[in-house]
């Protein structure tokens, strides 16, 4: 057993941001990323585009998606937040939209 390797996002996370996990969603055809400051979403479909921002979160070790649920969990530190709304503005804006955390509410759990 083998795999391909695939380049993603080629330079994005540089430096001090580095990617410490990631799921895919949406049939494969995107990718959610958690960073040491927070967490990115990127459409595979537009390679030439950068991964979206779209939660402030520090250390973020872990991410899932419920896709039936339109669910995003993401565990940063020694929280687990969750978020509804990630997926209602993804697809009113967009992946390549400008979403940012102030405008997407979270749950603590």
């Amino acid at each position: 057993m083998y795999f391909d390797e695939v380049v993603l996002s080629d330079g994005f996370f540089a430096g001090q941001n580095k990617v410490n996990c990631a799921a895919p969603f949406s049939y494969g055809r995107k990718v959610v990323y958690g960073t040491d400051d927070g967490v990115y979403i990127s459409d595979l479909r537009e390679a030439g585009r950068e991964p979206v921002k779209v939660l402030t979160l520090l250390e973020v070790s872990q991410v899932d998606v419920l896709e039936e649920y339109q669910l995003l969990i993401v565990l940063s530190g020694k929280c687990i937040f969750f978020s509804f709304t990630v997926f209602v503005h993804l697809n009113h804006l967009g992946v390549h939209g400008r979403t940012t955390s102030d405008n997407i509410p979270t749950r603590r759990a």
